[in-house]
């Protein structure tokens, strides 16, 4: 099973790397700030929720040698899940459950002390409701 994991997190962490290296090079004179922004950061955030259930996998990949926070917060500020990715460590997927958290907006934010990215999540329950009981008669 770990083996399988390990796969997995390879495989995801690679296609996130295919599809940064098919946005190519900025082209000359194109100041955007999405360009300015992707070049300035030196790590990347991919996530993703897993089906049929109330977890969200978080994966992480940055320069050897830097080191990089990765939280969740709530509406109110406070720090509901905390992780440090070590100076040695490239790549690594968080997976945060929001089975037992009530409704509400939160954020997903890493950082390397100066560059930071924040990713929203928004936690709703739907209500069902029943229906009037409808008869449906046919008569000859």
């Amino acid at each position: 099973m770990k083996i399988f994991k390990t796969v997995l997190m390879i495989a995801l962490c690679g296609g996130l790397m295919t599809e940064a290296s098919f946005a190519g090079d900025p082209i000359p004179g194109d100041q955007t700030e999405g360009n300015q922004a992707a070049q300035k950061i030196p790590f990347q955030v991919g996530m993703y929720r897993i089906q049929k259930s109330l977890t969200m996998n978080v994966l992480v990949e940055k320069k050897l040698g830097d080191r990089v926070e990765v939280q969740l917060v709530d509406e109110k500020g406070h720090v509901l899940f905390e992780d440090v990715m070590g100076k040695r460590e490239q790549k690594s997927g968080f997976k945060l459950n929001f089975s037992e958290i009530q409704d509400g907006k939160y954020s997903v934010v890493v950082t390397n002390g100066a560059q930071v990215i924040t990713k929203e999540i928004n936690l709703s329950t739907l209500n069902l409701y029943e229906m009037p009981a409808r008869t449906l008669v046919a008569g000859n």
